[in-house]
């Protein structure tokens, strides 16, 4: 008959018939009496039991008092008959939980607050800290910060949730990892230094006194301020003018320096006068010139300079530049724009003008931009005899034309008259010969990928001027991988000779073969093979065909006799197939054997070739049949016997 179950106060939770079984009622299943198969449903309720019904979803229809373990949030919970609550920790959500009792925790995620629960006055009591939506986080925060060896105890300062400042007591530290407007702690009050205008304010009882030095020490920088008397600063860092510190002036041992660390310096005399210096000007910046406007050192006016002017690297001229007399020397290069007329140049660099006249000069670099006339007639026969003479190469863009050129080595392009004297050659990057080539050299080679002669005969042969003289000579190929291709369809390389290749030979052609006389190698007489011979088809043969195979005793050890040959032989069937990819001398139906029946009771005569497929040696198989018929000699004596 049907059974009730009771909680733990009495009350009737289910009624289970008998031979039933209730899943609904509870998280566990009930089991009725004589139910077939109830100790599997019995273990599984102990085991859920066990792990408080571990899982990410709570469990169904549970129990006042009931235990669940939220493996998605790893925390144990308790249903209080109405909702599931934590166990030994707080809820954490944006709004109070409900149904609270005394002394439930709630961390609330929106201000980030603790709080408890207080049934007195129904009222969820900060616990910490201080803290409301409109005041925002406002106070102090002990914090515990590293360096990346060692921490640190320091207090945090926030005004609305601000980051304000942070006191220390500890030596200077950088925080690890870094703290946004703190990139070091010094001891003290440290202020974040990405909130702009953060400062002391008020005012002191004692200001007048700044490191015990009085306020009338200082100048203001508030306002304008005077000092009376001179300025002196005793230090080689020198002084700092300006709102982004760009004028300097600073000593460095005897040497004083004016220098700007952005912009232009400009030295503006009062209007009306010149800018006098009376001691050495140096100017360190590297601008380079490239127009009157540009450049370390610029003058708006014109320059006057008493004593001589020297330019370590090119000087460039907007106008004409006359020399009456003397020589321009120059460690640089000399850049003239209009028209120069002068008598000796003497320069190490670039000479770049318009050239009228010059007398004896010598340059390191000569840059014509318009036509130079050299009138000197003096003829040349060697590179330092001339009218013009170049100690270095000439780079000449456009065409040269020379009644004799003799130069030792030519690059680019040489086009040339009949020349019938060519003595000798350099290396070429083309050359293309309307005549005959010969080369009396010890040796003559062609380095190139592919070399294409016309419709002529090649022959080879060593001391051979002519056709005629190089009978018997013949054609070498060295080299790895070296191809010998004939691409006439219609004939074909005829080797009359004893031929030898050390290396191997690769024949490409893929013309098959239909008798000795027809194929891609075609031997006229006999060939010797000292290797292993491998043929992918059919070998066919006008006369007899011998295989020798070692089988003295001598040559052999481990022997053994085959054992269970009638068993082994039974295995094995003899069958007709056809080639599923069938040639002309495979297209008929074939007798034979299974090389994977083969394999099972005889594997010393199954092999496996290059393309994984299996082969068999059926000459080999005689043996297996030599044993086998021993074996059926033998029973049938046996029975003759009976």
């Amino acid at each position: 008959m049907a059974y009730t179950v009771n909680n733990t106060q009495g009350s009737v939770v289910a009624t289970v018939a008998d031979g039933t079984i209730d899943s609904t009622t509870t998280s566990l299943t009930f089991i009725g009496k004589n139910y077939a198969g109830y100790g599997e449903i019995q273990n599984e309720n102990f085991l859920k039991l066990m792990e408080n019904f571990a899982n990410s979803s709570q469990p169904t229809s549970p129990q006042a008092g009931q235990c669940w373990w939220d493996t998605g949030t790893t925390l144990l919970k308790v249903w209080s008959g109405s909702q599931w609550k934590n166990v030994g920790s707080a809820t954490a959500s944006a709004s109070a939980p409900t149904g609270p009792n005394q002394g439930d925790l709630w961390y609330d995620t929106t201000n980030k607050q603790l709080k408890a629960y207080n049934s007195a006055t129904s009222n969820w009591d900060l616990i910490g800290p201080d803290y409301t939506a409109a005041q925002q986080l406002s106070g102090q925060s002990i914090q515990t910060i590293s360096d990346g060896v060692s921490d640190h105890v320091v207090v945090y300062i926030y005004v609305a949730s601000v980051l304000l400042a942070i006191w220390s007591k500890d030596p200077t530290f950088t925080p690890s990892p870094s703290i946004t407007g703190f990139s070091v702690i010094n001891p003290g009050i440290n202020f974040n230094s990405s909130i702009s205008g953060i400062k002391f304010a008020g005012t002191a009882s004692n200001s007048e006194l700044l490191d015990n030095l009085d306020s009338t020490q200082f100048i203001r920088s508030d306002i304008s301020d005077t000092k009376n008397g001179s300025l002196t600063i005793n230090n080689n860092t020198g002084l700092v003018v300006g709102t982004s510190n760009d004028c300097t002036i600073s000593v460095s041992g005897t040497t004083s320096t004016l220098g700007t660390t952005t912009g232009t310096l400009n030295l503006s005399p009062v209007a009306g006068s010149n800018t006098v210096v009376t001691s050495n000007l140096l100017v360190t910046q590297s601008t380079a010139s490239t127009s009157s406007v540009t450049g370390a050192l610029r003058v708006t006016g014109g320059t006057g300079i008493g004593g001589n002017l020297f330019v370590g690297s090119a000087a460039t001229i907007a106008g004409n530049l006359t020399l009456t007399g003397g020589t321009i020397n120059s460690t640089g290069g000399v850049n003239i724009s209009g028209n120069l007329s002068a008598g000796n140049i003497s320069t190490t660099g670039e000479l770049a003008a318009n050239i009228t006249s010059l007398g004896t000069s010598s340059f390191s670099t000569i840059n014509v931009s318009t036509l130079a006339n050299i009138t000197a007639t003096t003829a040349s026969t060697s590179t330092t005899t001339g009218a013009l003479k170049v100690a270095g190469g000439a780079g000449i863009v456009g065409n040269v034309n020379a009644g004799n050129i003799s130069a030792t080595n030519i690059t680019g392009t040489l086009a040339t008259a009949a020349q019938t004297n060519v003595t000798s050659v350099g290396t070429l990057s083309g050359l293309t010969v309307a005549g005959n080539v010969a080369s009396t050299g010890s040796t003559f080679y062609i380095d190139n990928t592919t070399v294409g002669f016309g419709d002529i005969n090649i022959t080879v042969a060593r001391n051979a001027g002519t056709a005629a003289a190089a009978s018997g000579g013949g054609l070498t190929v060295a080299g790895g991988n070296a191809t010998l291709t004939y691409n006439d369809s219609d004939d074909s390389w005829n080797l009359n000779k004893f031929t030898k290749f050390p290396s191997g030979v690769s024949i490409t052609a893929t013309t098959s073969s239909s008798g000795y006389t027809t194929g891609a190698l075609i031997v006229a007489g006999g060939a010797g093979i000292a290797g292993a011979l491998y043929v992918n088809g059919a070998i066919s043969s006008n006369g007899d065909v011998i295989a020798y195979a070692s089988s003295d005793a001598r040559l052999k050890t481990n022997v053994k006799r085959i054992t269970d040959a009638l068993a082994k032989v039974e295995k094995i069937n003899g069958v007709t197939f056809d080639w599923i990819n069938p040639t002309a001398d495979k297209n008929r139906t074939e007798a034979g054997v299974i090389a994977q029946e083969i394999q099972e009771v005889l594997p010393e005569v199954v092999t496996t070739r290059e393309d994984g497929m299996l082969a068999v040696r059926y000459e080999r198989i005689i043996a297996l049949l030599i044993e086998s018929i021993k074996e059926l000699k033998q029973e049938v004596e046996q029975l003759k016997r009976q």
